[in-house]
């Protein structure tokens, strides 16, 4: 059986099958465990739509998109993006279809393959509405943030959806059957064997979205009450990171910010989560973040936003802090934490336990289990 992934993810390398997003290409790769081969096609820098019979993975792209506003108007007055589309289907023949959304590139290819014949499945990582609104500021951004939500509809209608925990799979249930899927990339537990830093540590894109700005006067708070300080290591990269180095330089905590460059090196990136004690996840907008199971997966407490996307759904087992959406609030929950010794080592054991519940492994075997499954209830062919 095959499978073509369709989404808006940049493609760096494609002899390697380098997206600029690690945790999506090691996903793509367990994909691999499930199909006889796949092929993902996305954005990149340059047209590469060979194929190589001898590998069960490929990555192709398409040049001339990218996801600024012009970038993906443009796609609208372009036809290379269907051409290349068409060729990879013409040439590689899957068997199912997977689209990711939400994706202004993903949308307009749906609408170049929902009437060829072939399964669809959808899979919804997020909330358009919400985090468009988010991350363009201009009149009227709202408005088109739920106007592009309202296009996932029939998408989600026609295809075999699978949605990004129980939250969204709530709001779509009035328009099909969605499967909870709750994304992570580990595969195991990793135990430090020296003591933690007091350091909390920050995963994923520097955008408005994320509430990156929030993370740093959560520290100011903690730092003023505790004796030894902590640290705040920043790991990602986007538009925000000059507002917010002078931020933490105005709040007096410039020294106790480390910004670093996204990492791709996993070897790398556990050691930097052995000697955290804390993760912070303050976006107001998240499907389920795959950064908390496998925060959770290193013993690194996660500190979640209460009430959004699935937090509540994966932090209800004294696995992880959830808070409401201020500094204050935020700091003095870590700081009831870190003044009890037992409940850390109680919380630290309940992260562990989730995590190894909760592995790659295990998600994507129930979820490839209910995706055939309905597949076989629409007679296609698994």
């Amino acid at each position: 059986m095959k499978l073509l992934v369709i989404g808006e993810v940049s493609v760096v390398d494609n002899r390697s099958c380098n997206s600029r997003n690690g945790s999506f290409d090691a996903r793509m790769l367990k994909y691999t465990e499930f199909f006889d081969s796949l092929v993902y096609f996305g954005p990149g820098q340059e047209k590469i739509l060979e194929l190589d019979d001898s590998k069960k993975l490929s990555y192709c792209s398409t040049a001339g998109y990218n996801k600024s506003i012009i970038g993906r108007s443009k796609l609208l007055h372009s036809s290379e993006v269907k051409e290349n589309l068409l060729h990879i289907i013409h040439e590689f023949s899957p068997d199912l279809i997977e689209l990711r959304v939400p994706s202004i590139f993903t949308l307009y290819c749906y609408h170049v393959v929902k009437n060829l014949k072939i399964p669809l499945m959808c899979y919804v990582a997020g909330e358009w509405s919400s985090s468009f609104a988010a991350n363009y500021k201009f009149p009227f951004s709202s408005w088109l943030g739920n106007r592009l939500e309202r296009t996932l509809e029939p998408i989600i209608k026609q295809c075999i959806t699978v949605v990004t925990g129980h939250v969204l799979k709530n709001k779509y249930s009035g328009l099909a059957d969605c499967y909870p899927y709750y994304s992570t990339t580990h595969d195991e537990v990793h135990v430090p064997t020296a003591a933690r830093n007091n350091t909390l540590i920050y995963l994923g894109r520097l955008e408005k979205l994320k509430r990156v700005d929030l993370a740093i006067h959560v520290l100011k708070h903690i730092n003023d009450l505790c004796h030894i300080p902590f640290r705040l290591k920043i790991y990602g990269n986007g538009p925000e990171k000059k507002g917010l180095v002078e931020l933490s330089a105005k709040l007096g905590v410039r020294e106790y910010v480390d910004f670093s460059s996204y990492e791709r090196d996993r070897a790398k990136l556990r050691i930097e989560l052995l000697s955290a004690k804390y993760l912070l996840l303050l976006s107001k907008s998240e499907g389920t973040s795959k950064v908390l199971p496998e925060a959770m997966a290193h013993g690194v407490i996660p500190v979640a936003i209460r009430g959004v996307g699935s937090n509540d759904f994966i932090l209800n087992d004294n696995n992880g802090l959830l808070c409401d959406s201020d500094a204050h609030s935020i700091a003095a929950s870590i700081m009831s934490v870190e003044s009890n010794a037992s409940c850390y080592s109680n919380m630290v054991s309940a992260c562990y336990k989730y995590a190894k519940a909760h592995t790659l492994d295990n998600e994507q075997i129930k979820m490839w289990e209910w995706v055939f499954c309905k597949m076989k209830e629409l007679d296609i062919h698994e």
